[in-house]
């Protein structure tokens, strides 16, 4: 037989089954139906009959009882008439003394049950009195608290608290790597407002990767600048943007058109609140019009950060007073371990801007 006609047999013989198939299941349907009756009728019969030997079992008991009852009445009577009689001796056969004794033990078995249930139970046992005398003991004494000492503690933890929140200079930082071409290509979106003199900025989103972070995306937000400012509008979208791609935020990048390259009073502020939420945050400056052109920046750990995070002046540009005893930011752009600059790297220019 060829593999043509074992298919076509096969396949007919499926059909067959297939047709079948109704009527082995209206088969099957019905003897699991007969099966169940038949389990069901099983049932009962059993608890029938676990009925049945329960009551002839309880029958020959209830009989023997009332047989019991009945005859102990007539066998006290005679009992009773017979005692009366002191001239006669006993007499009579054997069967009659055994319902006697059996009448005068069961009269006393009852007598005694009886007398047993009429028992009062014992009474309860009197309440112990307190004495007067007998009050609860005194509460130990309070436990003294060395003032000076917890304060010196709290000083202590709070300054270690500090450290670990602001980091340190031994903190080792992930390498941000970021393309080569960002400076042109940002430029060249600012044109317009460098030469108008006023400022530009964007934001520098990127991914993490091998445990280093990447700037891929080039955010402008629409935004509102002057000679020496820029803030940021509709910040909504941005983060919209960033959560849609799964970016995360590296830093930020803005110009100076008729500024040196350095980080203001203003920069600073921005630069922490970007550093505190991420430490390998960066600031890059575009300063067209000066040399160095280009600067990447960081506010040093922890004595920088510390002294930008504490500032309280609300005035837009204020000197510190710590600037002339610490360095309170860095150039960071010639330091491989933190900045690598990528000659052949992609980068997405998002502008959300109005215009």
């Amino acid at each position: 037989m060829s593999n043509q006609a074992l298919i076509k047999t096969c396949i007919e013989a499926l059909d067959a089954v297939e047709l079948l198939r109704p009527t082995i299941e209206a088969v099957y349907e019905s003897y699991r139906l007969y099966q169940k009756e038949n389990e069901d009728g099983s049932k009962q019969e059993s608890l029938s009959n676990a009925k049945q030997n329960q009551q002839q079992t309880q029958k020959p008991r209830l009989r023997l009882e009332e047989e019991f009852h009945f005859n102990a009445k007539p066998r006290s009577n005679v009992t009773q008439h017979q005692s009366n009689q002191s001239n006669i001796s006993r007499s009579g056969s054997p069967m009659e003394w055994e319902y006697s004794n059996l009448t005068s033990s069961s009269s006393q078995h009852l007598a005694d049950r009886n007398k047993n249930n009429s028992v009062p139970p014992p009474p309860l046992p009197p309440k112990i009195k307190l004495l007067d005398k007998d009050t609860p003991p005194p509460l130990p004494p309070k436990i003294q608290l060395f003032i000076n000492k917890e304060h010196q503690e709290e000083g202590s933890n709070a300054s270690l608290l500090a450290d670990s929140f602001y980091g340190s200079s031994n903190t080792k930082l992930r390498v941000l790597n970021i393309p080569l071409d960002i400076q042109a290509k940002f430029l060249a979106l600012a044109r317009f407002n460098t030469k108008n003199n006023v400022e530009t900025c964007g934001i520098l989103s990127g991914k993490l990767k091998n445990n280093q972070f990447y700037v891929t995306s080039l955010i402008i937000p629409n935004q509102m600048g002057t000679s020496d400012t820029c803030t940021t509008k509709d910040e909504e979208a941005i983060f919209e943007y960033q959560d849609e791609r799964g970016l995360i935020t590296l830093g930020w990048i803005h110009t100076h058109p008729s500024q040196t390259c350095f980080l203001s009073s203003v920069d600073l502020h921005t630069q922490c609140s970007y550093q505190l939420m991420l430490p390998e945050a960066v600031a890059i400056v575009c300063s067209p019009n000066h040399a160095p052109e280009f600067g990447v920046f960081r506010i040093t750990t922890p004595d920088g950060l510390k002294e930008i995070a504490s500032c309280k002046i609300k005035e837009p540009f204020h000197p510190h007073e710590s600037a002339n005893q610490m360095t309170l930011y860095n150039d960071i752009g010639n330091e491989p371990h933190l900045i690598r600059m990528m000659n052949v790297a992609p980068l997405d220019i998002i502008d959300l801007r109005d215009i």
